[in-house]
């Protein structure tokens, strides 16, 4: 393993950590030596390789990110019709391994401590540009630009629900549950019906990109 593979496995490992001690002990009661430990490493390791706790908190807010828009932005930008931007938007926001108790969780955390941290908001912000961008190109192959930039938003603070009553009322929702909400949403309110075909087809996409 030469310099830069060690750097991103020792970062990888304090990401994985920290998201353990979260959902363990809250952020707030989670310390940088608990980390470090909780990781299996000594204690100076994550000053090492992040400088400090707010900029591990990024990394790992990054990463989580990643899990979803890795596939959802690319995926988007390619579609072909307005139904199928939505559907990979729908799917990749919810399908069975992104949506969980614990991710719900962990991304709530995160949101709320943003508002106090200048390097999280800037990240968030970053993060919801993109997506909401990716949203509204995907919208305005069938919608005129200045409705599918209305309607982008309006979608994407609906998703944002689905995943904020997912963390608060634990247990009591899944994935199929919240996919099923976001097609209704966008058959009533934005007047698009998507076809079981599509679905299927982005579907099979992501468990292919999943396996890899």
């Amino acid at each position: 393993m030469n310099k830069s593979e060690r750097k991103h496995f020792r970062q990888n490992q304090l990401i994985d950590s920290t998201i353990d001690l979260i959902l363990e002990k809250g952020l707030e009661n989670t310390s940088t030596i608990e980390i470090n430990a909780n990781a299996g490493l000594p204690n100076r390791t994550l000053h090492y390789y992040f400088e400090n706790k707010e900029n591990l908190l990024d990394a790992t807010l990054r990463h989580l990110s990643r899990k979803i828009n890795s596939y959802t932005v690319p995926r988007i930008r390619k579609s072909q019709t307005t139904e199928e931007a939505i559907a990979v938007y729908i799917e990749g926001n919810f399908n069975d391994k992104i949506f969980q108790d614990d991710m719900t969780v962990v991304w709530l955390t995160f949101w709320a401590r943003a508002r106090h941290s200048p390097i999280l908001q800037n990240s968030h912000d970053a993060m919801a540009r993109r997506t909401l961008a990716g949203l509204a190109r995907g919208l305005a192959k069938s919608l005129p630009k200045t409705r599918a930039r209305e309607e982008a938003l309006a979608f994407s603070v609906f998703v944002d629900g689905l995943w904020l009553r997912a963390a608060v009322d634990k247990g009591r929702w899944s994935a199929a549950e919240a996919r099923r909400l976001c097609y209704q949403y966008v058959e009533r309110q934005i007047g698009l019906k998507i076809g079981a075909d599509i679905v299927a087809g982005v579907g099979s996409v992501l468990l292919s990109n999943q396996a890899k």
